[in-house]
């Protein structure tokens, strides 16, 4: 499938997933998790913040 043919919201799913994989090979996966006090699992703030840079290019590129 390309990208000509995938809604905004399958694009973000995957802009997201490709994202994810980038920042575990930069910072590696053992660092990017982390548990909260609820319970649940989410990127750590180093973790976050490069998500949010690489998000960004990868969906700049994704939508030209």
């Amino acid at each position: 499938m390309t990208t000509i043919h995938m809604d905004k919201d399958k694009l973000a799913a995957k802009a997201a997933e490709l994202t994810e994989e980038l920042v575990g090979l930069q910072m590696g996966e053992w660092m990017i998790w982390e548990d909260r006090a609820d319970g649940s699992e989410g990127l750590t703030e180093d973790a976050q913040d490069l998500f949010n840079e690489i998000q960004a290019i990868v969906l700049h590129h994704l939508n030209k």
